[in-house]
């Protein structure tokens, strides 16, 4: 995120300048539970005023085992969100490893499942820095969409043989995560690296307007971030891999300098922190498909395929009305929430994992991937509406969902 401008080896960090606070929620192991993470949250709620916090940086994942909103996590999230505090989120490392594979589909991480944070997936320059044409989504990067049709991650950033600082007798340092470099200079990858460079230029975003709302500073990444394409601009990377493509940061800090806040576009346009929400993706007939608020698919001429085999119907306009199956999990009925799509019988039983878990997100991955090249990242290249997006259906459900969160 920040540090130094450069040090005597030339590495150096995104946001030199930024003052950090630092609040402990994990272990010395680097995990912790739900309710470390909540107080946490709630610490920085009561005191980001007095202590001028305006972005939160969630290097972190737990595991989706019920929808967004009814998890308390995201809850604590949305609070801070709403005074103004924006968070920025890990996707999550839990894609592939094989990227013949490609990067599995709802593998987006709590709280990166939220629609009120900014999700980071990852991006490796492939050991080439001064060439973009080889670059690539890393296998392990968390796709979407979410469990609740939202289109994640947001954008991509670095997350690949990422170097930073770090006690060299950490439990880290030891788990073998990592590789020593030299020093107290480690590399490691991971969307926690990347979610780390998102928070850095979201600091400079905020340096050069400070009067920015979360949603503006989102919308500002979102719509400065160059997706990869091909020549004839079709997607390298499903925008469930990509999102709105990596960030860029001169371009985004341009849009903002010098520029009145209150004519800087929002994302979620329309949506209220605390409601809850469906996004505008669903799953039928073997595909995802874009739907409008009465279920309908939106049709767009061409449509991306993504590199995992699931077609869908293009579109990137609201979608919203679709009924989840099943239902959420009651200790007192035994009901369970089996998720909103039944992806072709491939999801994760989220019901095994520890639903109060979270850990960090680091990856112990070299790269090596033999990318044969053949697009770049298209710095003007606009997708249809851009990304004013009008934000989430209103879920109209009819549980008490704060009534059955297991804290």
């Amino acid at each position: 995120i920040g540090s130094r401008e450069t040090d005597q080896n030339g590495w150096t960090s995104v946001a030199p300048g930024v003052q950090f606070v630092d609040v402990r929620v994990l272990d010395e192991t680097g995990s912790g539970t739900y309710a470390d993470i909540v107080e946490g949250l709630d610490w920085i709620l009561a005191n980001h005023e007095a202590l001028n916090i305006r972005i939160v940086n969630m290097s972190l994942v737990g595991v989706v085992d019920r929808p967004y909103f009814a998890n308390i996590i995201n809850q604590a999230v949305e609070r801070l969100w709403s005074e103004g505090v924006l968070v920025i989120a890990a996707a999550g490392n839990g894609g592939v490893t094989d990227i013949s594979d490609g990067n599995t589909p709802m593998t987006i991480s709590v709280p990166g499942n939220d629609p009120f944070v900014i999700t980071v997936g990852a991006f490796t320059d492939n050991f080439t820095p001064a060439d973009t044409s080889d670059d690539y989504i890393t296998p392990f990067s968390g796709a979407g969409p979410t469990e609740m049709g939202f289109v994640k991650p947001d954008v991509v950033a670095p997350g690949a043989h990422m170097i930073a600082e770090m006690q060299n007798n950490s439990p880290w340092a030891k788990s073998g995560s990592a590789e020593h470099i030299k020093g107290h200079w480690w590399q490691s990858a991971g969307t926690s690296a990347a979610t780390a460079v998102v928070t850095g230029v979201a600091a400079l975003i905020l340096d050069a307007n400070p009067d920015l709302t979360p949603d503006q500073v989102k919308y500002i990444l979102m719509a400065e971030a160059a997706p990869a394409v091909y020549a004839d601009e079709t997607l390298a990377w499903s925008i469930f891999q990509q999102g709105a493509g990596r960030v860029w940061a001169p371009s985004a800090i341009a849009a903002v300098d010098g520029v009145a806040a209150a004519s800087v576009p929002s994302a979620n346009n329309g949506m209220v922190p605390g409601e809850p929400y469906v996004g505008p993706v669903v799953y039928r007939d073997g595909d995802f498909h874009f739907v409008d608020a009465n279920g309908e698919d939106i049709l767009v001429d061409g449509g991306y395929g993504w590199a995992g085999g699931y077609g869908w119907a293009g579109g990137y306009g609201w979608a919203g009305g679709y009924g989840w199956a099943g239902g959420f999990f009651d200790e007192a009925t035994g009901t369970t929430w089996t998720g909103g799509y039944g992806w072709a019988g491939s999801v994760a039983d989220w019901q095994d994992w520890p639903e109060d878990q979270v850990w960090q997100s680091g990856y112990g991955w070299a790269g090596g991937y033999g990318w044969a090249g053949g697009y770049g990242w298209a710095g003007g290249y606009g997708w249809a509406g851009g990304y004013g997006w009008a934000g989430g259906y209103g879920w109209a459900g009819g549980y008490g969902w704060a009534a059955h969160v297991n804290e």
